[in-house]
This record gives C-alpha cells, sequence and structure tokens, in this order.
C-alpha cells in the first residue's frame, strides 16, 4: 500500500496504493531498449525497427468522456522539454541506428510538434516519426510543413465520428470544418493522414454512423488510413 501509484490486489477486489508521486519528465534518463528483440517490432512500412519514445505524459485536453484514462487518478499534463526530448532522441539514434520512432503521446500538442520539430532540424538529425494527435483548432500548415522537414512521416489523429453531434457528446472539442482543414493540411504538406475512428457511441444511429463512411469516402484523397473500434464502456465512462 506505501508502493506509489500501484493498483494490487487485495481479494477479493483491486485497490490502488495510498501513495502517490508525480516524475518530471526532464529529469527522467534517456529510454533503454538493450536486451529487448527490436527487430520483432516493426513500423507500418516494415522495413526498419520501431522505438516507442514519449514527449509528454496524459492528455492535455483530457476531457473525452469516453477516456479509459478518466476513472484513474490523475498526476498532471507535463512535457519534456523539447531540447532534453530531441538530445534523447539523438542518443537512440546512435545507440540503435536505422531505426523508426513512434512518439506515444497520447495526444502531441501544435507547440509541442512544433518544439520538437525544432529541435530536430537544429541538430539536423535524419530520423524517422509518427504520432498520435487531437483536431487541434491551433495545428496549421506552417506546423506540420516544419515537422515534416523534421522526419515526421504520419500522424494518427482521433477524430471517432464524422457526426458533430456525437463528437459534442463526448467532448471531442472537434468542429467538422475546421478538422477538414487540418487534415487537408497534414495531407498537403505530405504527411500521411492516419485516422482513428469508433463505431457504437451511445445514441448513434444507423444514419449517423453513415455520415462517418461518408465523410471517409470524400475524403479519401487526403485519408491514407482509417481504423475503427468498437465502442465499449468502462467503468467511470459514458
Amino acid at each position: 500500500s506505501k508502493v506509489p501509484n500501484l493498483i494490487y490486489k487485495k481479494c477479493p477486489d483491486f485497490v490502488l496504493s495510498d501513495s502517490h508521486s508525480v516524475e518530471t519528465l526532464d529529469e527522467l534518463p534517456c529510454p533503454d531498449f538493450d536486451g529487448l528483440p527490436l527487430t520483432k517490432y516493426s513500423t507500418f512500412s516494415g522495413e526498419k525497427v520501431s522505438l516507442t519514445f514519449e514527449t509528454s505524459r496524459e492528455c492535455y485536453w483530457n476531457k473525452c468522456v469516453y477516456c479509459v484514462d478518466l476513472p484513474h487518478p490523475k498526476q498532471g499534463y507535463r512535457v519534456k522539454n523539447p531540447r532534453l526530448a530531441v538530445t534523447n532522441i539523438k542518443e537512440l539514434l546512435k545507440r540503435y541506428p536505422q531505426v523508426d520512432f513512434s512518439m506515444s503521446d497520447p495526444a502531441m500538442s501544435p507547440n509541442q510538434m512544433l518544439g520538437i520539430s525544432k529541435e530536430i532540424l537544429k541538430e539536423n538529425l535524419n530520423l524517422s516519426w509518427w504520432c498520435f494527435a487531437r483536431l487541434d483548432k491551433h495545428f496549421t500548415r506552417d506546423i506540420f510543413d516544419l515537422a515534416k522537414k523534421a522526419g515526421c512521416r504520419a500522424v494518427a489523429f482521433g477524430m471517432e465520428t464524422a457526426n458533430q453531434r456525437l463528437l459534442d457528446l463526448v467532448q471531442k472539442g472537434i468542429n467538422l470544418n475546421t478538422a477538414q482543414t487540418i487534415l487537408r493540411d497534414c495531407h498537403d504538406a505530405g504527411i500521411d493522414v492516419h485516422l482513428q475512428m469508433m463505431l457504437g457511441i451511445p445514441t448513434e444511429t444507423k444514419e449517423d454512423a453513415l455520415e462517418t463512411i461518408t465523410f471517409l469516402v470524400e475524403n479519401r484523397d487526403i485519408i491514407e488510413m482509417a481504423i475503427f473500434n468498437i465502442y465499449y464502456l468502462t467503468p467511470g465512462c459514458l
């Protein structure tokens, strides 16, 4: 019970330890992948070894009502200084040449993408990476252009649905018109657009689902890939 942030079994229940701690990302060491069978972890292209690296923890939006993180104790959104993050990336490139980076932030913010991209270019690093992101209104073509120059090859956006009523219901904070502009800007910058979609959101009708399908079909020229997930209930979520 005194181990910080531990969920453990105390028959017949699972309980959370009484002790909590929040790490400072800037004080964490560079990840160490030694001893792992890295060749078994391939990228989408299958051409390089994939390394997972995070530049932030938790989601800066943190409002989506279905998010499985919401029932858990929150430590708060925190980021790693872009300069320190890229210093770690530079070290990893020396230790593991010819790798592809999966930036595993729950959602890389526009500001963090800008900062990371600038530092990569400043260090003149040659790398390939992709990340998850929200369809945040602050993303611009300039940010995507810079990210592309810094080696970003794909962004996976959590869009979930193309029905505005459902987006508002689950508190995504997404406007469909703005989302379409962001997707177009990302594509036009030369970055692959990947979408995470969802079926079965509470109150979704057949017509609502078809709106999502129609959106994907109408924008197939800018969407590289769409992955569908089936909505499921988790404790404490809608």
